[in-house]
């Protein structure tokens, strides 16, 4: 095997951005491009612009570095889509407007995204389980806001007579698979406003029931 050509150096650094910022955006820029595996800490650093001690004055492994970038980007899916279900309005208004902000971000953040895809592969092992625990946390958190959203909405009539439970779990199913699907879509792909309405209205209408099967507000 050839040796590997040295990389070019990274970007000027942007004084907007710290040190530590900068290695993220290297590390997600370089996991997306060859993989975890693929990606070693000279890679990162080179890409940077600093030395690899340097480097290891902020992340003491690539592990540390790749947890860190979970769930960073957990957080922030979390800070951008979830205010919209504790909003005022209706639960059809909340949801809507939570699924929106859901995509949006999804679709201006996909590689950051695509880390929690990338983390998630990585199943064997003290790291996979690390992953593991971290990705756990957030599904139950999610789940536990969406029972008690969808719990509110059946004490005021709105949904159809289920567990909030399970009107929870089916959420969050469509909800993984909508954004999985975004994430690894180019932007010329990406659903158009009119696409995602309509299979809201299909969603909503599974949600919602029949209005003689619901309670009268």
């Amino acid at each position: 095997m050839s040796p590997r050509s040295p990389q070019p150096p990274g970007p000027p650094p942007r004084e907007d951005l710290t040190t530590r910022a900068r290695i993220g955006l290297a590390a997600i820029e370089l996991f997306a491009a060859r993989g975890y595996a693929g990606t070693s800490m000279a890679d990162i650093a080179v890409r940077v612009g600093i030395s690899k001690p340097g480097l290891y004055n902020h992340y003491h492994s690539k592990e540390e570095l790749l947890l860190e970038l979970l769930q960073h980007s957990l957080d922030a899916w979390r800070d951008a889509s979830r205010p919209a279900l504790f909003a005022d309005g209706s639960c059809q208004e909340r949801l809507w407007n939570h699924l929106m902000a859901a995509v949006e971000f999804t679709t201006d953040h996909r590689h950051e995204l695509a880390i929690v895809r990338l983390a998630a592969s990585l199943i064997g092992g003290e790291l996979g389980e690390r992953v593991g625990q971290i990705v756990a946390a957030q599904k139950e958190d999610y789940l536990r806001v969406l029972n008690d959203f969808f719990a509110e909405g059946l004490s005021r009539g709105e949904l159809r007579e289920a567990p909030a439970v399970d009107l929870a779990l089916a959420w969050r199913s469509f909800l993984d698979g909508l954004l999985t699907d975004l994430v690894f879509k180019t932007r010329a792909q990406s659903l158009g406003r009119e696409r995602l309405r309509n299979i809201w209205k299909i969603v909503w209408r599974g949600l919602e029931g029949p209005t003689e099967n619901r309670n009268p507000q």
